[in-house]
């Protein structure tokens, strides 16, 4: 059963497999969040 809510954590290159995840979780009718961190802005 999903859950009905998800929070992506995320850093790097790694965003590259949660932006998938992340889509199909909201397809699916839950609430999600992203947390992105990286080292600098630039």
């Amino acid at each position: 059963m999903p859950a009905p809510e998800y929070l992506f954590l995320a850093g790097g290159i790694g965003i590259t497999p949660i932006v998938p995840m992340l889509g199909a979780a909201v397809e699916l009718g839950a609430s999600a969040t992203l947390v992105y961190a990286g080292r600098r802005l630039s």
